[in-house]
């Protein structure tokens, strides 16, 4: 879909649809970018290859779908407040963005493991960046757009979940109205 396609007024609703979109137009595209960029010159047992991700493992922060994948991405509308600008309103929209994937890199003991489990995620979130800042104009009803990326870190959805899920991605914050 390009950009502005739609019609109405570009809402909540709007800017959600195109942020993920966007990424399932040009997520495939940014991690062999990524992957190329990162591995040339590694041997091949030491490469870090991240893959894309399927539309079907995309599962919204309110959604009760039981998340049985390797990794998925995990996304959702952080919060929404009203701010005066001027002589009019605007609503600011923080809207996170996660890839989600279990650490089967972990062990205690290895040090190397760590490090793969932390590079995975740094490249997950600085592709999830690119992709939102080289496509600004993906966002025609949104002004002072900002890109945050969140420190990798474990992911739990409730308290029977163990610390094997890792998370990395970005917090997108816009003005829209």
């Amino acid at each position: 879909m390009t950009p502005g396609s739609r019609k109405g007024k570009f809402d909540l609703e709007c800017f959600e649809d195109r942020i993920l979109e966007l990424i399932k137009d040009k997520l495939a595209a940014k991690l062999l970018e990524i992957n190329t960029e990162k591995n040339n010159g590694v041997a091949a047992e030491d490469q870090i290859v991240l893959t894309d991700i399927p539309a079907d493992q995309y599962v919204d922060s309110l959604s009760e779908k039981v998340a049985n994948f390797s990794q998925f991405i995990y996304y959702g509308i952080g919060k929404v407040k009203t701010i005066s600008i001027v002589s009019r309103s605007a609503l600011q929209i923080q809207f996170l963005l996660n890839i989600v994937f279990t650490n089967v890199n972990e062990s205690l003991n290895s040090t190397s493991s760590q490090s793969k489990t932390r590079k995975e995620a740094f490249r997950y979130s600085r592709a999830f960046r690119e992709i939102v800042q080289e496509n600004f104009d993906w966002f025609s009803g949104a002004t002072d757009i900002e890109v945050q990326e969140i420190s990798p870190g474990d992911f739990y959805r409730n308290e029977q979940q163990s610390g094997s899920w890792k998370v990395a991605g970005v917090d997108i914050t816009a003005n829209i109205g």
